[in-house]
């Protein structure tokens, strides 16, 4: 069978949940589906259900390695799949049974230069259901149907459902094989947006779709999530890894070229938050650390002056931290 859809799934002790995500992978309406399920050194049952499944149908493609983290375990995925089309599982979520069906129809859909789309994002929905993730779940895993022919920084930017998750994203395999990106394996926290920023000025078709494709389970007790939520300094801290990571990879890339500014509202926008979560004392230790190891080297420190008075949300932190 050659797949139409390769779906990549990383297992790391969730024996509990397990078999709830698999049963969900099993019931897809569309049949041309490898489920590539990468064990990254379980020490519970998790394989051995694995094994069950792959014994009961031959869709199931297991990888058996040793611990190296989420990252490295769908990088293992990428190398193995062989489908058209590239999706991702965490292995305590669950798929809507015609999800697969849904993004194959979706690819098929002509753009309205004539192209098809390389990157589909999807619908999802949060479960359990939780008042506080209501807020969150609307603005970030809901939103109006759109397309875009070709990369611009408002689809990364502007466009919501974009950043920061992947699961809820196909993604074309010639897309993988043309840009050679693939997750950086010492990033923890945080690895699906840097990917996210890396890969999408290299598509040339996006779809936004309302159809509903994934089910994301929230508070996982002890989800790396979880327990970064419970620091909001490693939280700022990470938040600026991610601004650092995407900023080298944009510049090696000659993007900065065109899209400096843009890159340089959406630093605004996404550290601020996070920079006022915390303590003063790390807020100004924060601050510093952006303006030295962000602001300078990219020349944002003097592009900055071009952002409108609302826009300039850090420069407040520069200031109380008396850089400028």
């Amino acid at each position: 069978m050659n797949p139409k859809i390769s779906i990549i799934i990383p297992v790391y002790n969730v024996e509990d949940l397990l078999r709830e995500t698999l049963d969900t992978c099993v019931k897809q309406e569309l049949k041309e589906i490898e489920f590539i399920c990468v064990n990254d050194g379980s020490s519970d049952s998790s394989l051995s259900i694995l094994k069950e499944y792959a014994a009961k149908d031959q869709r199931f493609v297991i990888i058996d390695k040793e611990n190296g983290g989420v990252s490295e375990a769908r990088n293992f995925g990428l190398r193995k799949a062989k489908g058209d089309w590239i999706m991702f599982l965490d292995a305590d979520d669950l798929l809507e049974e015609d999800a697969c069906l849904k993004v194959l129809k979706n690819s098929e859909k002509k753009l309205a230069d004539g192209s098809f789309p390389e990157i589909i994002v999807s619908h999802s929905d949060v479960f359990p259901v939780a008042e506080e993730a209501k807020r969150w779940y609307e603005d970030t895993l809901h939103f109006d149907e759109a397309e875009y022919q070709d990369f611009h920084p408002d689809v990364l930017f502007e466009q919501k459902g974009s950043l920061p998750y992947i699961w809820c994203q196909a993604f074309k395999r010639e897309l993988f094989e043309r840009s050679k990106v693939l997750f950086d394996e010492d990033l923890k926290i945080g690895e699906d947006a840097v990917f996210l920023m890396k890969i999408y000025p290299w598509a040339k078709g996006f779809l936004f779709t309302s159809d509903k494709t994934y089910n994301y389970r929230i508070n996982r007790k002890g989800s790396a999530m979880e327990d970064e939520q419970k620091e909001k300094d490693k939280m700022a801290e990470n938040h600026i890894e991610i601004v650092k990571r995407s900023a080298k990879y944009w510049s090696e890339n000659g993007l900065f070229d065109k899209y400096a500014l843009d890159f340089l509202k959406w630093t605004d926008r996404f550290l601020t938050p996070r920079l006022y979560k915390t303590d003063k004392s790390s807020r100004h230790k924060r601050a510093n650390q952006i303006y030295n190891e962000i602001m300078v080297p990219y020349g944002f420190d003097k592009l900055y002056k071009k952002l409108t008075f609302k826009r300039k949300c850090l420069w407040y932190m520069f200031r109380a931290a008396r850089i400028i």
